[in-house]
């Protein structure tokens, strides 16, 4: 974890199995002095009375009696145990096994929460959270990230060239969240690893860990020597002080947080003390005395602009670092590689980047001494000179960046899918689908205020006028493809560093970057473009940003369909807009995403997609009784990287539980994307056999649809059931027919229903095709039929088509998403149209695309 999150549950703390011991403790006759106990314990650590009441409140309904008891003890306050004073070891232990015989589940848990605190317990906002954080920070490290480093260091290590690459310095980017600074910690158990942190500041608000501030205020306080000199002095002296606490190896500059103790007079806090110190008396008194020996000769006449001094770089690096750092390197037991990582490391003032890299660079003949970089920011992968007085020498320019690493993992704290649907709504468990940030937080609202912060950084509200909180908002809501301009690549790289985006590889100067699936972060764009009249004013920028192929445009209008279907989502949830739950203070009120995310009907979503009052009476009604059995869970697009003809149950599952729609691939058949419906009890376990598809299929062409050719023939793919068998329940499928003409000739004009069955294309058209190329999504096989499908054909791209595009009540303007369909839906094909490849890289990240 590399910024603030905060405290999670061990798999060893009672809490794994918390939710057993409610139900256990509901028949349980020891039920009140389960309560007294634990009130005594909420009494003598009251900051602990909001966590525990609302992961209790998590568990389900059936911990609603206990909460309620709970509350009334509370209020009761019952004295059986003194846990005011702090207890002697023996006494704590009689405790312990006190709790351990008669099996108080909570109490045992709220025992190891008060042993944990060393000195006391912490009162103050600032101490719990940092108390939280440093819990959730020293938790075991999850996922496979660390371990695919480790392998790829062989790599890194053969590769290294002196003269194809600038240093033994490897890049770790990604944004915030994503557990570069975990990481780190865990590479310690592989390698030793000496970690600094460049944060300005050891407030648990601006990250954890806690910046060593000794370290950042030695550069910020430093007058004299250029910056070169400033960072051999610094690395210098903390390899000595390194060195000397050699014994204990990186040990020694392990940090655990301990209540009431100032951060700079923690053991690590005191290295680093001495190590500013040394590197002032190092800066001070010896800089200027290092031989300034000529470099090689040259032939040539000297430049009007000198050429970089590597010569000057490379005696700061062995006057100061040179000696300590093969100590160091050579410590028993030796190892193969010796990490230095220095994280927040392009923050660092009076010091350019580049300035880090030539000092770090001159090390390159300590073969076993690596340095590993961490940041959002994607400048710490760039060799570009910005002293305008200095030009690269001729061996600087042939150097370039050992490759980044950008791998960090996905979702390694996502808790198992939930058993009913009702559970998968409770943002709760949503929270922790996505990166490990968000899971680590103690209640769901806390969490999501720090996502809208961290989404929309460096402000802390949504700004519908900026074109990167709007890019930002609308990515993580229906997929965008950043373009191929300057301005495109500008944007990738500040997307990773204030917005949340995961970075896939730096390609030169470009960084390619993907926005996988996580809820939480959806429901916060929602409820930032669903307030006021955000929808209006952000449309406007996405259409300028799409005009100037900053954003791609997509060949059929793709990008228009997907915020139609799920603005429709959102025009349906505020027509059944509840009123707010009592107890809870949530300012957010259009998802109410501190505790619950809205279901809609299906039948909702399609009287906020089309007009049905003007076709058959019959006929709509019919539709709305089918579609009302079936509920919708949208809240945000992914994309599949190959064609699909059959999906498994378990995948739709999976979709709705995310709250997923699908975009397919380039090049997929039949349809062009799909969302999920589910027509179960949203109270009892998922019945797979419940569940439909409901694909659309985009048209951006001036001529309509063929009815024979088209729309006669769309279906969505074949299921997979748990047996492995093939089937195909009822179906809605969905034409857009987005620059057709309004020309039916019964009924509405903008709008076709039919219930039929599909009609698979006759095959083959032509005497060489084969007739096996038909798709494997119809029902073509022994014991399979085309369920009867209703169809929406729908022409046009406005008001009359789709009502949801027109003014909700709560926006004093009409967005203009018309605006956007003559950016995106005309029949030229945009000439920044980017490869297959790239146009699919939005899901690579996304645990849901592997089928």
């Amino acid at each position: 974890m590399d910024s603030d999150g905060e405290m999670s549950v061990s798999h060893s703390s009672p809490l794994s199995s918390i939710h057993s011991d409610v139900v256990m403790l509901n028949d349980s006759p020891s039920l009140t002095d389960q309560v007294k106990l634990l009130a005594e314990w909420m009494k003598s650590v009251p900051f602990l009375v909001p966590m525990i009441v609302s992961f209790i409140a998590a568990n389900g309904a059936e911990a609603k009696q206990y909460v309620e008891t709970l509350q009334v003890w509370l209020r009761q306050s019952p004295v059986q145990i003194d846990f005011s004073r702090r207890k002697s070891q023996a006494d704590t232990q009689t405790l312990w096994s006190r709790l351990e015989s008669e099996d108080y589940p909570y109490a045992r848990f709220l025992l190891e929460m008060w042993e944990f605190s060393n000195t006391r317990q912490p009162s103050t906002e600032d101490e719990i959270h940092a108390w939280l954080l440093d819990e959730a920070f020293s938790l075991k490290f999850e996922g496979d990230s660390v371990d695919l480093f480790c392998e790829t260091m062989k790599e890194y290590a053969s590769a290294y060239n002196p003269e194809s690459f600038y240093g033994r310095i490897i890049a770790w980017h990604g944004p915030s969240g994503a557990g570069k600074s975990k990481g780190v910690d865990a590479l310690k158990d592989r390698f030793p690893v000496y970690s600094i942190c460049f944060r300005s500041s050891d407030d648990p608000s601006d990250g954890w860990p806690p910046g060593d501030t000794p370290a950042y205020n030695f550069f910020a306080n430093c007058k004299n020597g250029t910056g070169e000199e400033r960072v051999a002095a610094f690395l210098g002296a903390f390899l000595e002080v390194a060195v000397s606490e050699i014994k204990q190896g990186p040990l020694a500059w392990k940090y655990r947080y301990k209540v009431g103790e100032a951060y700079v007079n923690s053991a690590r806090g005191v290295l680093f003390t001495r190590v500013a110190k040394r590197a002032e008396e190092l800066l001070h008194t010896q800089v200027n005395d290092i031989d300034m020996e000529p470099g090689p000769s040259s032939p040539s006449p000297a430049p009007t602009i000198p050429v970089e001094p590597e010569y000057r770089y490379q005696q700061l690096w062995k006057r100061f670092c040179q000696v300590p750092a093969l100590a160091l390197t050579q410590r028993k037991p030796m190892s193969e590689y010796c990490f230095i990582a220095l994280d927040e490391c392009t923050d660092l003032p009076n010091v350019e980047l580049m300035a880090l890299r030539h000092i770090l660079e001159a090390g390159h003949n300590v073969k076993s001494l690596w340095f590993i970089l961490l940041s959002t920011n994607a400048e710490m992968h760039s060799l570009r000179q910005t002293y305008s007085l200095v030009q690269p020498s001729a061996r600087f320019a042939r150097l370039q960046c050992l490759p980044a690493w950008c791998h960090f993992g996905f979702g390694q704290l996502s808790p198992p899918e939930p058993d009913t649907p009702r559970e998968c709504l409770r943002v709760d468990y949503l929270r922790r689908v996505g990166r490990p940030l968000f899971a680590t937080y103690k209640t769901t609202m806390v969490a999501y205020s720090n996502a809208r912060k961290k989404l929309f950084s460096p402000q802390h509200q949504f700004n519908p006028e900026s074109r990167v909180h709007v890019f930002t908002a609308f990515s993580h809501r229906i997929l965008l493809d950043i373009g191929s301009t300057v301005a495109a690549h500008r944007m990738a790289a500040d997307s990773v560093e204030s917005n949340l985006r995961y970075t896939t590889r730096i390609d030169g100067e470009i960084v390619r970057t993907v926005c996988p699936s996580e809820p939480l972060l959806s429901l916060v764009a929602a409820d930032a473009l669903n307030t006021g009249d955000n929808y209006v004013y952000g449309l406007r920028i996405l259409v300028d940003a799409v005009k100037s192929a900053t954003i791609e445009r997509g060949q059929e209008a793709e990008i228009y369909c997907r915020l139609i279907i799920i603005r429709a989502r959102d025009v349906a949830c505020r027509g059944r807009l509840e009123s707010k739950v009592e107890g809870y203070d949530d300012e957010d009120s259009f998802s109410q995403t501190s505790y619950m995310v809205r279901l809609i009907t299906l039948a909702e979503h399609i009287d906020a997609l089309v007009h049905l009052k003007h076709i058959n009476s019959s006929d709509a009604d019919r539709l709305r009784r089918f579609a009302s059995g079936y509920y919708v869970n949208l809240t945000h697009m992914v994309r599949f990287r190959e064609p699909v003809s059959a999906i498994p149950q378990t995948l739709l599952r999976s979709l709705f539980i995310r709250g997923s729609g699908v975009q397919c691939c380039h090049g997929q058949p039949v349809i062009d994307g799909f969302y999920v419906a589910y027509g179960g009890d949203l109270d009892k376990p998922f019945d797979l056999n419940r569940f439909i598809m409901i694909p659309w299929q985009s048209k951006a062409k001036a001529a309509a649809a063929s009815q024979a050719e088209l729309v006669a023939c769309i279906t969505g793919p074949m299921q997979i059931d748990s047996a492995g068998r093939r089937c195909k329940p009822a179906q809605l499928v969905i034409v857009m027919d987005l620059n057709a003409k309004p020309a039916f000739r019964t009924g509405n004009k903008f709008l076709q229903v039919t219930e039929r069955k599909v009609t698979p294309p006759t095959y083959p058209k032509r005497p060489q095709e084969n007739p096996t190329t038909l798709w494997g999504g119809y029902a073509m096989g022994p014991n399979e039929e085309e369920p009867m499908t209703w169809c929406l054909d729908i022409r046009g791209h406005g008001g009359d088509s789709y009502p949801c595009t027109r003014a909700t009540a709560e926006e004093s303007s009409v967005p203009d998403f018309s605006a956007l369909f003559e950016q995106v839906g005309r029949d030229i094909v945009a000439n920044s149209i980017i490869a297959v490849a790239s146009r699919s890289a939005d899901a690579c990240l996304h645990p849901l695309i592997d089928l």
